[in-house]
C-alpha cells in the first residue's frame, strides 16, 4: 500500500512539472519579444475568420509566419482577415489611440510588400479598393488621413477600445517607432 501511494505521488508530480513546462512553453511562443516578430510582446491572439469562414488563431505564432524581422513576408499564404489587422496594426506607428495591440513598421519596403499582396489577391477582397487608395498614398508618404483609415480597419475588426484620436507628432512616432521596433531606421521617415 505504501509503494503504490509513493508510485500515484510521482505520477502526480511529473504531471504537474509537464503541465508547468508545457504552459510556459505555450506563453513563450505566443508571446514572444516584439524583436522577434514585430510586435508588442503584449499583443493579445485575436481569432479570425480565414477564406473558408473558419476561425483561426491569429497572434504572435500567425504573425511569424507574415512578418519576420518587422518585415511583410509577400510569399506567406494571407486571409483578407489578416490583410486587415496587418494594415491596421501598420497605422499604429502613425496615430494616437488609448490602447495599442500589435503593431507592424510602416515602412516603404511594407507597404511595398502589401501592395504586392493586396494586388494578388484581387479578387477574393471585399474592401480591395479601400485597401489599394490607403496603401497608394502610404507609398507616396501620405499619411494624413490614417486617422481615418485606422479607425475604418479597426471598425472592420469589430474593435471596441482603442479608436485612434489624431495623428502622432513626429516625436511621438520617433518615440513609438523606438519603443516598438528598437530603431528608427527607414520607418518613420519617407
Amino acid at each position: 500500500m505504501k509503494k503504490k501511494a509513493i508510485w500515484t505521488g510521482i505520477i502526480l508530480l511529473l504531471l504537474v512539472i509537464t503541465g508547468g513546462v508545457s504552459y510556459y512553453a505555450m506563453n513563450a511562443v505566443l508571446y514572444a519579444p516584439h524583436e522577434q516578430t514585430g510586435t508588442s510582446n503584449t499583443e493579445k491572439p485575436t481569432l479570425n475568420a480565414d477564406e473558408n469562414g473558419e476561425g483561426r488563431k491569429l497572434g504572435s505564432v500567425g504573425k511569424m509566419q507574415r512578418i519576420k524581422n518587422g518585415r511583410v513576408q509577400r510569399n506567406a499564404r494571407w486571409t483578407e482577415a489578416e490583410i486587415m489587422r496587418t494594415l491596421h496594426e501598420m497605422t499604429h506607428q502613425k496615430v494616437v489611440s488609448s490602447e495599442k495591440w500589435g503593431a507592424v513598421p510602416m515602412t516603404l519596403e511594407n507597404v511595398k510588400a502589401m501592395i504586392a499582396i493586396v494586388r494578388k489577391r484581387k479578387e477574393s477582397l471585399e474592401h480591395y479598393a479601400f485597401y489599394r487608395k490607403m496603401l497608394n498614398s502610404w507609398e507616396r508618404g501620405d499619411f494624413s488621413q490614417a486617422v481615418d483609415q485606422h479607425n475604418l480597419l479597426w471598425k472592420w475588426e469589430d474593435g471596441t477600445v482603442g479608436r485612434a484620436t489624431r495623428l502622432m507628432s513626429p516625436a511621438e512616432e520617433k518615440q513609438f517607432v523606438r519603443s516598438r521596433f528598437g530603431s528608427v531606421d527607414g520607418t518613420w521617415r519617407w
